[in-house]
């Protein structure tokens, strides 16, 4: 599990948002949740997470993660 609360990614190029999301994403073991709080939401292009409670901004890890798909 990764906590990273107000991390804001509107404040970031959707380049950089990318780049966090694939480190964030080859930490995290298969499954495992990022929890990113409910003011956050993950770039519509970001791969590799799946809304697992997005009342409460928590994701969960799935599949590859770049901006290809």
């Amino acid at each position: 599990m990764i906590l990273c609360r107000n991390l804001a990614f509107t404040y970031f190029e959707i380049a950089a948002q990318i780049r966090i999301l694939e480190r964030l994403h080859g930490l995290l073991v298969p499954g495992g949740a990022l929890v990113a709080g409910k003011q956050e939401k993950l770039p519509e292009v970001s791969h590799g997470f799946d809304q697992w409670c997005g009342a409460l901004g928590i994701y969960r890890k799935s599949g590859q993660c770049d901006a290809n798909g």
